[in-house]
């Protein structure tokens, strides 16, 4: 909220706002995925995506985000990629297709060497 007005400014019909735990605010769309809001809190880090939880819970990656969940992203811990090609078609969100695509390419050319 803006000090002095009850209003939240600069809201986008259709969009979620979601804070992190490090007091960010990013904001999404409705229908974005759990695995959405991985890669815009961390980008390419939610390459290492393995479990994602709300309100304590675990999540599937293709849950759609509640706006009144706490949300919590588990890594890999050895900081190895998890990602599927099948998260290509969980994403919504244009930055999740992108570094999933830079993933994919990545992926081919080491196979291709």
């Amino acid at each position: 909220k803006s000090k002095g007005n009850p209003k939240l400014l600069g809201l986008t019909p259709g969009k979620i706002l979601v804070f992190s735990n490090d007091n960010n605010l990013y904001e999404l769309k409705v229908g974005d995925t759990a695995l959405d809001f991985s890669f815009a809190v961390h980008g390419s880090k939610a390459l290492q995506t393995e479990l994602i939880m709300a309100d304590g819970k675990p999540v599937k990656f293709t849950d759609l985000l509640d706006p009144k969940s706490v949300v919590n992203i588990e890594y890999n811990a050895r900081g190895d990629s998890t990602w599927t090609n099948n998260w290509a078609e969980i994403v919504k969100s244009k930055k999740a297709k992108t570094a999933l695509n830079k993933a994919h390419r990545k992926s081919l050319e080491a196979q291709a060497s």
